[in-house]
């Protein structure tokens, strides 16, 4: 009923047939071998979500530490924007101040060019005047040749009171002219 041909064939094909049943699992290891697989995926996933939790914590504290430090760097920059504003203010004092001050450095230069002027005008006259006073020196040498200089007589002073004390001599009194 069959052909050589087709019993050859059909015996080949039951050698190749006959290995992978025999190597073909039965159906107990298999569910076995697919709980053993299930297992692992499970604790691979239980890893996987353990590392992704530390892996979150990481990243939760790392932007708790970066929100720190922009918080901290605001902080800073309002306190340097009150300095520079401190600052500024202080610059517009001093420059007032300054303006202040060279103004009346230039009164006070105006005023000693004015003392300075007044000085010199007072020189000039005060040596027109020693001028003057050398000459009429010299006119009195001239005139009066061989005069001393007038010797005022000593006197006693005046004792009139009977305490003994000295009355006041009057400065004003005219004395008499030089000879």
């Amino acid at each position: 009923m069959f052909p050589k041909k087709s019993l050859y064939l059909l015996l080949v094909g039951l050698l190749f047939l006959v290995p992978a049943l025999v190597r073909a699992d039965t159906p107990e290891k298999e569910i076995e071998k697919l709980r053993k697989d299930v297992a692992a995926l499970r604790d691979a996933q239980a890893e996987s979500k353990r590392t992704q939790q530390e892996q979150q914590k990481q990243i939760d504290k790392l932007l708790e530490q970066q929100n720190k430090g922009v918080e901290r760097a605001e902080a800073e920059y309002k306190a340097m924007q009150r300095e520079i504003e401190r600052l500024r203010a202080e610059r517009k004092m001093l420059m007032e101040q300054i303006e202040k001050l060279t103004a009346r450095t230039q009164e006070l230069e105006k005023t000693a060019a004015k003392y300075r002027d007044m000085a010199t005008a007072a020189e000039v006259i005060a040596k027109g005047f020693q001028e003057r006073a050398e000459r009429l020196a010299v006119q009195l040498k001239e005139l009066l040749p061989d005069t001393k200089p007038a010797e005022a007589p000593k006197k006693k002073p005046p004792t009139g009171q009977k305490d003994g004390t000295t009355k006041p001599v009057d400065p004003f009194k005219k004395s008499e002219p030089p000879a």
